[in-house]
């Protein structure tokens, strides 16, 4: 079995999962496994991980990495470009549940939701990347105080209390999430 790394053969006696991670691993240089190729089909490296797979049965093992700073830029810019459009729908959520238009207010807020846990999913990635070399303590904290946010909002949502929730959302969810997108910039320099 053939293992390659960016182009460059790597040698290696091993055809233990763990074996060949572990070298990888030691050759990445601020840089995260991107893809990897299993006789040119793509997997991820989660699958890769987990899956159980005789490695044997194979004649190319190929990592494809990327540079750690290229990826965090790729998804600032994809969150940049996507938060107007998750304000936009919790605005519109807060006033349709002001004219207790509850059913439409719901479906509205669950996409948005769905927006908003992807975006948190996203900032945390990039946090414990820059966690390791840098000093990120700023975002971590907004992001504590963002989750107590939410979490007000929730419980108000669920006591039914539709203004206050309205309220929560325009006033300190928006905000919050105006605060994170402050820090990108932060973020792509550090």
């Amino acid at each position: 079995m053939l293992i390659y790394f960016n182009n460059v053969k790597i040698e290696l006696d091993s055809s233990n999962k763990d074996d060949i991670l572990n070298t990888i691993e030691s050759k990445l240089d601020n840089e995260i496994i991107k893809t990897i190729y299993l006789d040119d089909v793509e997997f991820s490296l989660k699958y890769f991980r987990e899956a159980e797979l005789d490695l044997e049965r194979f004649e190319e093992i190929y990592f494809e990495t990327q540079k750690i700073n290229k990826l965090i830029n790729e998804t600032v810019k994809e969150a940049e470009n996507y938060l107007p459009k998750l304000k936009t729908a919790l605005k519109e959520s807060a006033q349709l549940f002001r004219k207790k238009d509850y059913d439409e207010a719901s479906q509205l807020f669950n996409l948005a939701v769905d927006g908003l846990e992807w975006y948190l999913n996203i900032l945390n990635s990039i946090v414990d990347l820059k966690e390791k070399n840098n000093d990120v303590d700023e975002v971590n904290k907004l992001l504590n105080k963002f989750n107590m946010a939410l979490n007000r909002a929730m419980i108000s949502l669920n006591q039914e209390e539709y203004n206050d929730f309205a309220d929560l959302l325009e006033v300190e969810i928006i905000e919050y999430l105006d605060k994170l997108q402050g820090c990108h910039q932060e973020l792509l320099e550090k």
